[in-house]
């Protein structure tokens, strides 16, 4: 081969060479700025990292604040549980002792009921008694306007002797006790460790004769005297 052969090949190489390289040189240029433009978007998100691990490091912080405050209301959840199942046992033997205490009320119930019952009975009976006794004291107050306007009144319990003037008496009898009220009258002697002495007036009529327990009160004048008595047999 002739030496102009050589010359034209390796022309044609140098050129390929210069060429490849001048071509890698621009491309590598581009590359060198997409690398420095990733470069400086990744220190960006590298300083966006450093702040998301240090907020990532206070939540971790906090994040162990709670848990501590988490088992100390999870111990105090268990006392609580604990003094509530205490407090369930204890009410449950206050449930027992008052449904006890229901029973013994119901049955306090049926026997107040009972009770109920025979006091409107006796009420009956004490209402006629009433009446009974209204027309006793109306026969009464007739005889007393009959008889003597000074009565001496002689009571065998306390030994005393009475003179009343102008007086009212209100006889009620209910299993043989007396309720006798005086109004107006006027005590004249009151005689202690006396003798019995028989009344020679009887105002009551049917009540024979001698009436006792009576309390006189000689300071007042005008005053209501009440007092429970039994009729002498």
């Amino acid at each position: 081969m002739s030496p102009e052969f050589y010359h034209r090949h390796w022309c044609r190489s140098a050129r390929a060479a210069l060429g490849s390289y001048l071509w890698k040189n621009v491309r590598g240029e581009e590359q060198v700025k997409e690398g420095e433009e990733q470069v400086k978007e990744g220190e960006e998100q590298v300083k966006e990292g450093e702040e998301q691990v240090k907020e990532g490091e206070e939540q971790v912080k906090e994040g162990e604040e709670q848990v501590k405050e988490g088992e100390e209301q999870v111990k105090e959840g268990e006392e609580q549980v604990k003094e509530g199942e205490e407090q369930v046992k204890e009410g449950e033997e206050q449930v027992k002792e008052g449904e006890e205490q229901v029973k013994e009320g119901e049955e306090q119930v049926k026997e107040g009921e009972e009770q109920v019952k025979e006091g409107e009975e006796q009420v009956k009976e004490g209402e006629e008694q009433v009446k009974e006794g209204e027309e006793q004291v109306k026969e009464g107050e007739e005889q007393v306007k009959e008889g003597e306007e000074q009565v001496v009144v002689v009571l065998r319990s306390f030994e005393v002797v009475v003179v009343l003037r102008s007086f009212e008496v209100v006889v009620v009898l209910r299993s043989f006790e007396v309720v006798v009220v005086l109004r107006s009258f006027d005590v004249v002697e009151v005689l202690r460790s006396f003798e019995v002495v028989e009344s020679p007036f009887n105002p009551l009529g049917k009540l024979r004769r001698w009436l006792w327990s009576v309390v006189v009160d000689k300071t007042t004048e005008h005053q209501t005297l009440e007092q429970s008595c039994k009729v002498n047999p």
